[in-house]
């Protein structure tokens, strides 16, 4: 029995979070699945309010065809239903407790039987050679017009692209395995799309070395560039965006060159234009004989050494919990503990990385 007193529950860190959707999806007549973390179950409801069915949890209402396979999930997310009555579901299997956690985290692809109410699993997308647990976020998304399946594992900084019949196609990390568990980085969902369009907000970056004699070009993020075209101007032309091109090269990859020669105009820049010919951005001017480009030794010796400082603050900060967590079982421990208490957990019920947006705007 859980007992509230009126001081509990008036902040989000006091808050009781019992049911915690994190998803909802609607259906073709307009009824609502909606994923309760917090009850293992997925819930659909009409537009009145009324509950048409529970799949999961201790209200379960379907028989499972599956040996339980179909409704033994835990601390579920991303709960989409599609065609012919099938619904999708990342099964969490873990969350920051200890309670109800499963061997792994997986994609399900479950059959719903609405008039008989049962439910069968079709299929499970989990990886046997390097099972993942992840204890909070995570997707699983039908690939459109593949027959492929992408999980994202939320709290574990990767994604796995399953093929139609459950085979790993690729395996992604998207951080470093040594901070995998850490909490550091983390992806709520991860999606694979051919129509997804970049347009940045920056414009082009563009450097050049004169004693290399060559002008260097990228946009990164930008996803319709067909072409670059070097332009040139002197400075009456700068003034009054009077450019001439100079050349023009196919975009074949991320980077473009051009060379520099002396007869040209003294103020260049490179524009990115569209398979129609549209301009979609262009770099800076620059100069022909000015450079602009860092030093590429420079830069690398800066990084390592602020990487190799601020490892050595941490070291000094935490050096005597560092000398106990190494004693007691090394880093496998130490990624437990950072987890317990990271920045981004709650000690409570309720996770900010959740809720932020819902208590704040």
């Amino acid at each position: 029995m859980l007992t509230l007193t009126e001081n509990d529950a008036k902040t989000p860190r006091g808050a009781l979070d019992y049911f915690h959707i994190n998803s909802v999806d609607k259906d073709a007549v307009g009824n609502y699945i909606i994923s309760a973390r917090h009850t293992h179950a997925i819930m659909c409801i009409s537009p009145k309010g009324e509950t048409l069915w529970v799949l999961g949890g201790k209200n379960n209402t379907f028989q499972d065809l599956s040996d339980d396979r179909a409704v033994d999930f835990t601390w579920q997310h991303h709960a989409r239903l599609h065609d012919n009555n099938r619904l999708s579901i990342f099964d969490n299997g873990k969350s920051e407790s200890k309670d109800y956690v499963a061997e792994y985290s997986r994609g399900m692809l479950v059959s719903l039987d609405t008039e008989h109410m049962t439910a069968i699993l079709l299929r499970e997308f989990a990886d046997p050679n390097q099972s993942k647990l992840a204890q909070s976020q995570g997707s699983a998304q039908a690939i459109e017009n593949s027959g492929n399946w992408l999980v994202s594992y939320g709290s574990l900084p990767t994604f796995t692209e399953f093929g139609e019949n459950g085979q790993v196609v690729s395996d992604v990390d998207i951080a470093p395995r040594l901070i995998c568990g850490a909490g550091m980085v983390t992806s709520y969902r991860a999606f694979k799309t051919r129509k997804g369009v970049g347009r940045p907000v920056q414009p082009p970056d563009a450097f050049l070395r004169p004693s290399e004699g060559v002008l260097y070009a990228s946009w990164h993020g930008a996803t319709e560039i067909d072409r670059w075209i070097l332009e040139g101007a002197d400075w009456k032309g700068v003034d009054g965006n009077d450019y001439i091109q100079l050349e023009t090269k196919k975009k074949d990859a991320f980077e473009v060159s051009f060379a520099i020669e002396g007869t040209m105009p003294p103020f260049l820049r490179v524009v990115a234009l569209d398979r129609d010919g549209g301009v979609l951005g262009h770099t800076d001017v620059l100069h022909r004989e000015s450079d602009n480009a860092s030093s590429t030794k420079l830069r690398e010796w800066l990084i390592r050494g602020g990487v190799v400082l601020v490892i050595l603050i941490v070291a000094l900060v935490f050096r005597k919990r560092i000398k106990r967590m190494l004693k007691s079982g090394g880093v496998t421990k130490a990624a437990g503990l950072i987890q317990r208490n990271g920045w981004w957990q709650d000690r409570r019920t309720v996770s900010p990385h959740e809720v932020q947006r819902l208590y704040n705007g």
